[in-house]
């Protein structure tokens, strides 16, 4: 599977979690990487015109690899990527995940993401996210 994000005709995106955690455990960091991690994370309402000429789909990725962390919670990273999707005017996320999450952990997404969450065909660890 080459592409992890995607964009289907109802700009609906497609994360895929599972693939992103792993590109996550898989980066070297240095000082300044971290650095640079840290700054980005207070940026999160910041736009730039750097990425103007990528889809909206392909920022998400990028500033995601910039904002989540492998420290941090699924929850807390499900919360900041969609906050990130907000911010580009992204509406729908179909999110791939390795596991299910926990009836508690799906609650705290909603209230503190602003969603609504459906679990799509009843599968656990697909989750549809409507931004609200």
């Amino acid at each position: 599977m080459e592409t992890m994000l995607n964009t289907s005709e109802k700009e609906q995106i497609i994360f895929d979690y599972t693939h992103f955690l792993s590109l996550l455990c898989n980066q070297k960091w240095t000082f300044i990487d971290v650095v640079k991690n840290i700054i980005a994370s207070f940026e999160l309402n910041i736009k730039t015109g750097t990425y103007s000429q990528i889809s909206p789909a392909e920022k998400l990725h990028q500033q995601a690899l910039k904002v989540l962390s492998s420290s941090a919670s699924d929850t807390q990273n499900i919360i900041r990527l969609l906050l990130l999707s907000r911010n580009e005017g992204i509406k729908s996320i179909l999110l791939l995940l390795p596991f299910a999450l926990e009836e508690e952990q799906l609650k705290k997404i909603e209230q503190k993401g602003k969603c609504k969450l459906e679990k799509e065909n009843g599968n656990n660890e697909r989750l549809l996210i409507t931004l609200l």
